[in-house]
């Protein structure tokens, strides 16, 4: 069962800010949202929504207006999820499903049905059916939405988007920033994310390559596997080192190397794996 959501505004995480994007798709964006605006089905879409939503025939020509009827629209959507026409048709949908009068994919379909009905909810289910309707890149949902309200035609800048990360996180805390591409790039379009991509990783931690690594764990094992037991003399005996360095870099003299190794492995396990816990 679907839960309750009066209100589907979801907050999203902060963006990074990047420079010297040419935004190579907002015209072709643009234009092609002039011609969804021109396209009489969409208008009816448009209009059924405005009308259902209390929106003027235009949309909203200003921020009071639009600000007076998103308090309005929080109120009416809360007092529709309180009422008892709704609480009586959710427990219906429930009680089928636990009689087994219908399964959970049925179950589900009316539910969205009847959440449908909530204004946010509403609203935003109009812009995903636009965007598959009319085969649209699905980045184009916020344009959808501020035509709806507002009247104004604009388009995604980009192609792409990317950089969100969870709010009242430090940049220095965020593990990844994930990349989202909505059409095939053209070489200019592909030439931006690149740019992005750059901007966005030098955030994130910087690690150089590891050298030697085997040759130096395997150093490390000699030197903390020292004792050995001669089988013939049956006693215990302790490699110098020395005798690993002549082992393993074939030259004796070689035996503060094996010494400074093993204390560069462990700080560099230290900086690598600790460091951000002090």
């Amino acid at each position: 069962m679907m839960k309750k959501k009066s209100k589907v505004k979801i907050k999203k995480g902060r963006k990074i800010k990047t420079s010297k994007l040419s935004f190579a798709a907002q015209k072709k964006n643009l234009d092609l949202m002039k011609l969804l605006v021109s396209d009489s089905e969409f208008q009816s879409i448009v209009k059924e929504t405005r009308d259902y939503l209390n929106i003027p025939s235009d949309g909203f020509s200003n921020d009071g207006a639009i600000k007076q009827w998103t308090h309005e629209m929080d109120q009416i959507s809360d007092t529709m999820i309180d009422s008892k026409k709704f609480l009586v048709q959710e427990e219906k949908i429930r009680s089928k499903l636990q009689s087994k009068e219908i399964g959970m994919r049925i179950a589900r379909e009316q539910s969205k049905l009847l959440y449908h009905k909530i204004p946010w909810n509403y609203l935003n289910n109009t812009d995903k059916f636009v965007v598959d309707k009319f085969n649209l890149p699905v980045h184009f949902t916020d344009s959808i939405k501020s035509y709806i309200i507002r009247g104004v035609i604009t388009a995604p800048c980009n192609n792409f988007t990317g950089g969100e990360y969870p709010s009242w996180t430090l940049l220095s805390k965020v593990r990844y920033f994930p990349i989202k591409i909505y059409s095939k790039l053209t070489d200019t379009e592909f030439e931006d994310l690149k740019k992005y991509i750059k901007c966005l990783s030098e955030k994130l931690p910087k690690f150089k390559p590891l050298k030697n690594i085997d040759r130096r764990l395997t150093i490390e094992e000699w030197y903390h596997d020292r004792v050995k037991f001669d089988i013939v003399e049956e006693k215990e005996y302790t490699l110098t080192l020395s005798e690993i360095a002549e082992n393993l870099l074939r030259d004796k003299r070689l035996a503060k190397k094996i010494y400074d190794i093993v204390r560069e492995l462990k700080e560099l396990r230290e900086r690598r794996f600790r460091e951000k816990d002090r």
